[in-house]
C-alpha cells in the first residue's frame, strides 16, 4: 500500500491533500489536524514544512488524511520525526510487516 505522491507542478486540486490551497505547494492545513495555526500557510515543497506536515497527519489525521501521504516518504522520514511512542510503534510495526529494509529506532531523534 502506498500513499498519494505530491509531484512538482501538480495543480492544487490534483494533490488530494486536505486543506485550503493558496498556490502550488502552499496550503492552509485543515483545523482537524492543526487547530492552532489559524490561517497560516505551509509550503509543502519545503522539506522541513513537509516533514512537519507528515508528523501532524500521523498524529492527528483521519484515515483519509493518512492515505494522502506518500508511504515511502513516511518510511524515509520516520526515524527523524519526534512522535509519541505509540504512533512511532504503529508505523515501525507497519513498515516491518511490509518488509522494510531500513530499521526504524524505537525512539525519535
Amino acid at each position: 500500500m502506498t500513499g498519494f505522491r505530491v509531484k512538482p507542478g501538480m495543480t492544487n486540486k490534483a494533490k488530494g491533500i486536505p486543506g485550503h490551497y493558496t498556490r502550488v505547494g502552499g496550503m492552509i492545513p485543515p483545523k482537524h489536524i492543526v487547530w492552532s495555526m489559524g490561517n497560516r500557510e505551509i509550503d509543502l515543497s519545503d522539506p522541513s514544512d513537509r516533514a512537519w506536515w507528515i508528523k501532524q497527519v500521523l498524529m492527528h489525521g483521519r484515515i483519509e488524511d493518512v492515505l494522502t501521504l506518500d508511504f515511502d516518504e513516511v518510511e524515509r522520514l520516520l526515524p527523524g520525526l519526534y512522535l509519541p511512542r505509540p504512533v512511532r510503534k504503529l508505523w515501525s510495526d507497519y513498515f516491518a510487516a511490509k518488509g522494510s529494509t531500513q530499521p526504524i529506532p524505537e525512539e525519535g531523534p
